[in-house]
């Protein structure tokens, strides 16, 4: 690095200089040596100075020769004048001035002769200027705490300036002859006498300055509105702390760790704690309480209209939400009506913009969420115009080619949107696009006379919310009159009906109604119009006999037009033909075919051909399904007489043919033989009587018997009369039936039963299920009734106990209800008897239950709150009833009261839930089908669980810090003695924990933590243990890479090149930063840059070495410091003043200066004005009476 310094040899001096020299030159004498030149002395005073300041130490005069003979130490040097102030050493080429000399001015003069006895002298006179006296003194203490002061003092004077300086170091602007120290070192003065420009260094004071206690403070804040701040100082140990504060509301204490409740906004400002060590230094820190604002939601845009699905204005934020922390989410949230505020998905801006296609009014508000809670701003009403409606026109109208439609009407009017229209009237024709009509923009329009095209009209009505269309309306443009075309020509049957003559091509054209008018004609004769024929179609009236021609006249208010011509041709009139086979035949005979004798004429087309018959020939015609031939063949199997007829069809109709009758013989009819009978089992059936012969067929009958057993009809071997008799000792039930047969066939009676009724049994009777002791049994219930036997059946009931008797109960029925009360089994049955004898019923058994007995339980507990129950064990099962024991448990909350059901509890014993926190007396019911019991009661008491075991409270610390103690009240329930047991995890809030060596009091002061830890306290009262909540101790990572870069040299009162610093980790991620220098050393002490805020750092010019570092604070890890940095600064380069040599003469340019440098970094370069410029230390070929400038860079 280097600085050039620039510095005037003032003209006045030099020339005193040179002309003081040149005076001495003058007076001078030389040795002459041809060979060599003249022989020449110089007197050259240090430095080149004249003057020399009192007490300056070793001033030197040296003697220089030129053109000497020999050696310049074998000369001879003569000193003479004032040399009782001078030290010659030997030879004699230098005297050393004693500078503690009075001030005045001393002459001298130095004769040399060479070793060639050549002489000369030089003369020099050299002025001891007055120095100033420089003594310094305190009257304070040289020992004292940083902050305070030692006034220092020096010895005044007239003229007298000043320089203090600590460790030999000039401290800046202390230039009065007292200095303040406030930093340890060793302070001096440099005095200066003004007047002779003399300076000297007073003797040295020690200053020790004690650091001040290294005092922090921090509070857990920021705070919301209402909460609680907690405020911590440090270090531990000193003797006294005071806080203040110049928050709005008054705050004062001598805690070291206050706190403030409830805090409000009042509470916010700058915390001072002082605090004092055992040296008596007091030192104070500050720390700012920050309680945010209550919450306060701001306000949004103000609300607004838009058109039908159109697209809201962004809601803009007028008021940001305030309060809190500041650190706001957004979620944004919307009602319809009076429905209820939904969050709208992905809305979670300041602001919020409303997607395009709302259709409904719509409230919004801003939901705005801090460390501190939620609150809501202002709410704002989008809302949304009605959807646009084009509205309507008259109807379509027609009108004749070239006429005047009517004027369209307004018949319901554009809507919606903001409800302000503009119209345009536009027309299209065909498929054509849309065009506007010039000037027609009102509600209605009249379309100008003279229209040739049917033309469609709409109405567009335009407002800020878009363009709606009414509906749109025709008007038909009537073309020129044509007669259109009916139906073409058609064939119809004799006497037949026309197909009514159809409009295939309306009459067109023309304007108004139509009138029509048919018109006929036959053969070459003349159109003749028909009498009430005066539709757009005719309908030819049936019964047409000729060929006829016809056509349709149609009129309106344009003209008339005839149809074309159509013909209807007239076919001849149908005969049916004839059939024949008439025929007699059997009951269920096949019939001879039926022929064709003459096939059916006339009509049209080909003949289709069915066959009809009339059932006993009378009645309906019945149609034969595929009978469709000329002729027709009758099925067999014909059981009645019918008449047939041939139906002939073709395009002209059907006509019938004559009938055809086949007779058929009455179906053999067996008769009717009497009658059913039921017998008992082996008795003898009366005989079978005749009630009708048999008849039809054809011929006389002869008879025959068959009977039937289950297994199918046999014949009864020598049966052949009208009646018959069965034998006697019939066992089984049978059926019967006579036979009659003639030439038609064989036909059968009526089947009669002889009914054998069963062997006598008794039925069964239903079984009752037992029933609980003094129960009383279900009745009997009839199973199945007795049967065999015949007629009505009588009852009786009987019961025995054991192997006893029977015993009657004299009870007619068909079935029994025991009575109540029962207490012994008995079996029981039911005696059936009718005509054919007695039965008895199945044996039935009713059981009667022993009666019931309760059982027992044991368990009686004294358990903790919260605790798990022993199960409740059986000890005797109930007895009695069923023996089918279910079982349901109860219990008494505290012992009182009434029985509350346990669900799920169905065993014997029962293992009450875990969790108890209360006394419980709990039973067993029993129950089976014949009642319940209770079991005795068992008694669980709970001790009253230990409360008050909440413990406070969490805390975020620096790496390394010690957290706050952490406290718990006295606990209440239990037995009401405690012990206390602190449990340590550095796993988690769910453990596992473990117990803290000797950590057995009420509360609990952690030690210094490096890693996240959570706590929590057991209690134990008696057998009960409670677990506290757990607080989490969250250690911040310690503040890492705060280093900054890098050391440097610079020149004195430059400015060094910026200080980096690298961004810091750890901490809780948001920094501060605090720059401070040092002018003593690496160690400090270090003071804060005022305004020196910033990651990196640009110094101002320095004019001593200084050391710097970064202070770090993140949250509440505070003043992490930086490595040092040195930034060095060289020796002020000062220009001492100037050697010179006068010129021989004057006029003469042969004299000489050289520059005197210090400080600085060696080595020097120089540049002098001088023409040409001389660039070394000393400037030769120089005048008198010139000022010269010389520039001086150092390396």
């Amino acid at each position: 690095m280097s600085k050039k310094y620039t510095q005037m040899i003032a003209q006045n001096t030099f020339r005193k200089i040179l002309q003081a020299a040149f005076a001495l030159l003058v007076i001078s004498t030389f040795g002459i040596n041809p060979s060599r030149g003249q022989f020449t002395v110089t007197i050259v005073p240090s430095g080149g100075q004249t003057q020399v300041c009192q007490g300056s130490g070793s001033f030197a005069l040296t003697v220089q020769t030129v053109n000497g003979v020999g050696v310049p130490g074998n000369y001879t040097y003569t000193w003479s004048g004032n040399t009782e102030v001078l030290t010659i050493i030997p030879p004699g080429d230098v005297a050393i001035l004693n500078t503690n000399s009075a001030p005045g001015t001393y002459f001298f003069r130095c004769d040399v002769t060479d070793e060639g006895s050549n002489t000369a002298f030089d003369t020099i006179s050299i002025e001891i200027l007055q120095s100033p006296t420089a003594i310094i003194s305190t009257a304070d203490p040289t020992t004292f705490c940083q902050g305070d002061s030692a006034l220092l003092e020096a010895t005044t004077g007239i003229n007298y300036v000043y320089q203090w300086r600590k460790d030999g170091i000039d401290i800046s602007g202390a230039t009065n002859y007292q200095y303040s120290a406030t930093q340890s070192g060793s302070y001096r003065t440099k005095v200066t006498l003004t007047t002779t420009g003399c300076s000297k260094l007073s003797n040295a004071i020690g200053i020790t300055v004690n650091a001040l206690p290294n005092v922090t403070a921090s509070n857990d804040g920021p705070t919301c509105y209402n909460g609680t701040v907690n405020l911590t100082s440090t270090p531990d140990g000193m003797t006294s702390y005071s806080w203040t504060s110049n928050s709005t509301i008054p705050f004062n204490s001598t805690e070291q760790n206050p706190s403030i409740a409830n805090a409000t906004p009042g509470n916010s400002g700058d915390y001072t704690v002082t605090v004092q060590d055992a040296n008596g230094c007091t030192n104070s820190a500050q720390t700012t309480v920050t309680v945010y604002d209550q919450l306060n939601g701001g306000t949004i845009g103000s609300d607004q209209t838009i058109c039908y699905n159109g697209d809201p204005a962004a809601f803009t934020n007028t008021t940001s939400p305030t309060g809190g922390d500041g650190a706001w989410n957004y979620q944004w949230e919307e009602k319809v009506g009076a429905g209820p505020w939904n969050p709208i998905a992905g809305a979670t801006g300041l602001t919020y913009d409303v997607p395009a296609g709302l259709t409904q009014t719509t409230q919004y508000h801003r939901a705005a969420t801090n460390g501190c809670g939620t609150v809501y701003s202002n709410t704002i009403t989008v809302t949304v115009y009605a959807a646009l409606n084009g509205g309507n026109i008259s109807s379509d109208q027609s009108i004749c080619y070239a006429g005047d439609p009517a004027p369209f009407n307004n018949d319901a009017s554009a809507s919606g949107g903001d409800g302000t229209f503009t119209y345009q009237w536009q027309s299209k024709v065909g498929a054509g696009s849309w065009t506007n009509i010039s000037g027609a923009a009102g509600l209605t329009y009249d379309v100008p006379v003279g229209l040739t095209q049917t033309t469609m009209y709409r109405r567009q009505a335009t407002n800020t919310c878009g363009i709606v269309y009414s509906n749109e309306l025709t008007v038909t443009v009537f073309d020129q009159l044509t007669g259109g075309t009916i139906g073409s020509d058609q064939s119809v049957c004799y006497a037949g009906d026309p197909a009514g003559f159809s409009d295939v091509v309306s009459p067109a054209g023309g304007n108004g109604a139509w009138t029509y008018q048919w018109e006929e004609k036959i053969g070459a004769g003349s159109w003749t119009a028909i009498a009430g024929a005066t539709g757009l179609t005719y309908d030819v009236p049936a019964g047409i006999t000729q060929t006829t021609q016809y056509r349709r006249q149609a009129s309106n208010a344009c003209g008339s037009a005839y149809s074309n011509e159509l013909t209807v041709t007239v076919y001849p009139q149908m005969d049916g033909g004839t059939i024949s086979g008439n025929q007699s035949l059997c009951y269920n005979s096949d019939p001879s075919a039926i022929t064709s004798s003459v096939d059916p004429s006339g009509g049209n087309g080909p003949w289709t051909y069915s066959w009809e018959y009339q059932s006993n020939c009378a009645g309906p015609w019945i149609s034969i399904p595929g009978a469709t031939g000329l002729t027709y063949d009758p099925p067999a199997n014909q059981t009645e007489t019918r008449c047939y007829r041939r139906v002939a069809t073709n395009n002209c109709g059907t006509v019938y043919s004559n009938t055809v009758t086949i007779t058929i013989y009455a179906d053999i009819d067996g008769g009717i033989i009497a009658s059913d009978q039921t017998v008992c089992y082996g008795d003898d059936p009366a005989a079978f009587t005749s009630s009708s012969a048999a008849s039809g067929g054809n011929g006389a009958f002869s008879y025959f018997w068959e009977q039937d057993t289950g297994s199918g009809w046999t014949t009864i071997s020598g049966e052949n009369g009208l009646t018959y008799d069965p034998p006697a000792g019939i066992t089984t039930t049978t059926s019967y039936r006579r036979g009659a047969t003639n030439a038609c066939g064989t036909g059968y009676s009526n089947t009669i039963t002889v009914t054998v009724a069963p062997a006598v049994n008794g039925g069964q009777i239903s079984t009752p299920l037992p029933v609980c002791y003094n129960g009383d049994p279900e009745a009997f219930t009839n199973v199945t009734s007795p049967s065999g036997g015949s007629g009505a059946w009588t009852y009786d009931w009987e019961y025995k106990e054991g192997a006893g008797p029977w015993t009657s109960l004299g009870v007619n029925s068909i079935t029994y209800d025991i009575p109540g009360g029962q207490t012994t089994t008995r079996t029981y049955r039911r005696v059936a008897t009718n005509s054919c004898g007695t039965g008895y019923s199945n044996e039935v058994t009713v059981v009667v239950y022993p009666d019931l007995t309760a059982g027992t339980i044991t368990g009686d507990q004294t358990l903790c709150y919260n605790s798990d129950p022993l199960q409740i064990d059986n000890t005797t099962l109930p007895s009695g009833g069923d023996g089918n024991w279910t079982y349901g448990w109860e219990y008494q909350s505290n012992c009182a009261g009434g029985w509350i059901a346990i669900s799920g509890a169905t065993g014997s014993s029962y293992d009450p839930p875990a969790g108890l926190t209360e006394t419980r007396c709990y039973r067993r019911v029993e129950i089976n089908s014949c009642g319940t019991t209770y079991s005795n009661t068992v008694t669980i008491t709970i001790i009253p669980e230990i409360t008050g075991n909440t413990i406070a409270s969490n805390q975020t610390i620096c790496y390394n810090d010690t957290p706050a103690q952490l406290t718990g009240p006295v606990p209440g329930g239990g037995t009401g003695t405690y012990s206390y047991r602190w449990q340590i995890s550095t796993a988690g809030a769910s453990g596992p924990f473990s117990n803290i060596s000797g950590a057995t009091a009420q509360n609990y002061s952690p030690p210094a933590l490096t890693a996240n830890t959570w706590y929590r306290r057991v209690i134990t009262s008696g057998s009960c243990v409670s677990i506290s909540n757990v607080v989490a101790i969250t250690v911040l990572p310690a503040i890492a890479n705060n280093t900054i870069s890098a050391d440097q040299t610079i020149c004195y009162n430059t400015a060094p090149a910026q200080l980096d610093g690298q961004v810091p980790t750890g901490g809780n991620g948001t920094y501060t930063y605090q720059w401070q220098s040092s002018i003593i050393g690496s160690a400090g002490p270090f003071s804060n840059i005022a305004g020196a805020n910033s990651v990196n750092y640009q110094p101002g010019n320095l004019t001593n070495t200084t050391w710097f570092r970064r202070m770090v604070s993140s949250g509440p890890c505070t003043d992490n410091p930086s490595n040092v940095i040195q930034v060095t600064v060289t020796a002020e380069l000062i220009i001492d003043g100037f050697t010179t040599v006068n010129p021989t003469c004057n006029g003469y340019s042969d004299g000489q200066a050289t520059v005197n440098v210090s400080g600085g970094t060696p080595p020097y370069s120089y540049s002098w004005d001088t023409s040409p410029v001389q660039t070394g230390q000393t400037a030769t070929g120089l005048s008198a009476g010139i000022p010269y400038t010389v520039t001086v860079t150092d390396a």
